[in-house]
């Protein structure tokens, strides 16, 4: 299987070197010269490790992508060798590929190894770059301490009208949802809680002339 897997991975580099050069090109092809069978160097690589290993496996899910690539993101963002636009723009970019493949599902955020909180800017970037996309599944896991800009991000996803946002919580904090006045303070957001008050809000707040259909 490995041989087999080794002898795809050539053929994908033996197709980028006849491609005319180009700067999209000489970056995919430097990075795939490395990846998988090597660490990924800085976040494009990692993304392009993610997505060769997403086709190989089947198209099914990413698992904790923002964990997985978590650390060269915050990285390349502290040199300045990336942007969080720029950053979005490459995750959305594969959003897309799984849309397109009938990819299924990526989950984000809640608790580390440690049972510390595990969400980071990446968390914050592969909301955003959801928005309007049918897939993937962005299962976002919720901790009492997720932070306002989290919140922020996954209400803006679900106001785009891709309903692709299901929320994953333990049940203490389940509980503590339907309390009165506990969601996060928004403008637009309803002051009761509830489930019928989401629903409602949901409807009234989605874009629908902002769907990018596949």
């Amino acid at each position: 299987m490995l041989a087999g897997i080794r002898n795809y991975h050539a053929r994908l580099v033996a197709h980028l070197e006849m491609e005319s050069p180009s700067l999209a090109r000489d970056r995919l092809l430097s990075a795939l010269r490395r990846v998988p069978w090597q660490p990924a160097a800085d976040f494009y690589a990692g993304l392009v490790a993610v997505n060769f290993l997403y086709y190989l496996d089947g198209c099914d899910n990413l698992g904790r992508f923002d964990q997985v690539l978590g650390q060269r993101y915050e990285a390349d963002l502290a040199t300045g060798r990336l942007s969080m636009d720029t950053g979005e723009q490459w995750v959305r970019q594969l959003w897309r590929n799984m849309d397109e493949s009938g990819g299924w599902n990526v989950a984000l955020g809640g608790s580390t190894s440690e049972r510390s909180p595990a969400y980071n800017r990446l968390t914050i970037t592969c909301l955003r770059a959801g928005r309007g996309l049918r897939r993937p599944n962005l299962a976002l896991r919720i901790r009492r301490d997720m932070p306002q800009a989290v919140w922020d991000a996954a209400l803006d996803t679900l106001a785009s009208g891709c309903g692709l946002l299901p929320s994953i919580t333990r049940k203490p904090t389940c509980r503590r949802c339907t309390t009165p006045g506990w969601f996060p303070t928004r403008a637009t957001w309803p002051t009761s809680p509830s489930a019928a008050a989401r629903r409602r809000w949901y409807m009234a707040n989605r874009t629908w002339d902002r769907w990018t259909p596949a």
